[in-house]
């Protein structure tokens, strides 16, 4: 416990830094949804809990080695139960998270039951290898005697494989929603950003850890696992804080409808012009995104009626246009030309 103790006393303080960073988030999302359900509240105060626990019990481990047995080189190297404790809270933390995004990626892939029930699979395998683990800390009398490389093998590689798949059937499933709408697809790329986001570095400590596994102390494995679970807990709280984001993006998207950027743009148009004499008939309306653009400064229409009087009216704009820019409609006909109206 010698080399140990180092490694698992600085990944704790920074466990603890960053634990506080997820009551902190935690909290604003209750401030901020004070209508959620009551189940959804129960979640939010469930990862305060978690996290203030994981950090009290460290504090504790950290004092009874640290303090109580400060120069007992002996006495450091006896295994106590809570010690087991704690890691298996810490996988527990780490499961409870990966089922929270299961249900995400439910919601998100249209209720796709083999992929949900994949990566359910999967954080129940990490959650059933975590309680052996925490089992054999237990059992042992002292650390030098702790043999369980092949265990920690597999738990670091199911956490991976769950995260990965969560991760990237999201990914996929989002980038099939997506449509031609500029808003749509902004909405849709935050997401997928923010899953990157919250997995990224929870899968890169396990990656990292999983290499350097059996080569380093554990100590240096400590050091990247305690931050790597409050991260866990991170990442849930700002995703459900995230959805205010969200919902400011929609409302934004949902000013700027098709039929409305079409009406302004016909009135933009049409706005101060007389119209008497002139007939304008549109064929075809093309929806080229949300965002309407500003319309050009010589606005062409498709299709003159036929057999009507001639006229030198004139259609002005409201985009700046000066009176000597702008453009007759249409040139009067000969009273006499036998031919139909061309295309202008």
């Amino acid at each position: 416990m010698n080399f140990t103790l180092p490694g698992f006393v600085i990944g704790g303080y920074v466990s603890g830094w960053v634990g506080g960073m997820v009551v902190v988030e935690a909290i604003r999302v209750l401030y901020r949804y004070p209508k959620d359900h009551i189940l959804l509240k129960l979640t939010v105060a469930a990862i305060i809990l978690l996290s203030i626990f994981h950090t009290v019990s460290f504090i504790g481990i950290t004092y009874y080695y640290a303090v109580e047995n400060f120069g007992h080189s002996q006495e450091q190297d006896v295994a106590i139960p809570e010690f087991g404790l704690h890691v298996m809270l810490s996988r527990v933390i780490i499961a409870i998270s990966q089922l929270f995004f299961t249900y995400r990626l439910y919601i998100f892939s249209n209720k796709n039951l083999p992929i949900t029930f994949l990566s359910t699979l999967l954080a129940f395998y990490h959650l059933g290898l975590s309680v052996v683990v925490a089992i054999k800390f237990i059992e042992t009398r002292r650390y030098s005697e702790l043999s369980i490389l092949v265990v920690l093998y597999l738990l670091y590689s199911a956490a991976i494989a769950c995260d990965m798949v969560i991760t990237f059937a999201l990914y996929l499933f989002l980038k099939s929603q997506k449509t031609q709408f500029t808003k749509t697809r902004s909405i849709i790329n935050r997401i997928i950003v923010l899953s990157f986001q919250t997995s990224l570095f929870t899968t890169t400590l396990a990656v990292v850890s999983i290499v350097i596994l059996g080569h380093v102390g554990l100590g240096v494995l400590y050091a990247l696992t305690l931050p790597a679970v409050q991260m866990y807990l991170l990442s849930v709280a700002v995703t459900l804080n995230s959805r205010q984001g969200f919902a400011k993006a929609l409302a934004t998207s949902s000013d700027k409808t098709l039929t409305s950027s079409n009406d302004r743009l016909a009135r933009n148009i049409f706005a101060g012009t007389q119209m008497s004499g002139v007939g304008v008939r549109i064929d075809r309306v093309v929806y080229t995104d949300v965002e309407a653009s500003t319309p050009i400064p010589y606005p062409k229409f498709s299709k003159v009626r036929p057999h009507i009087t001639p006229s030198t009216e004139k259609i002005t704009t409201t985009v700046g246009i000066t009176q000597d820019e702008i453009e007759t409609c249409y040139p009067p006909f000969p009273a006499a030309n036998p031919h139909p109206p061309h295309w202008i």
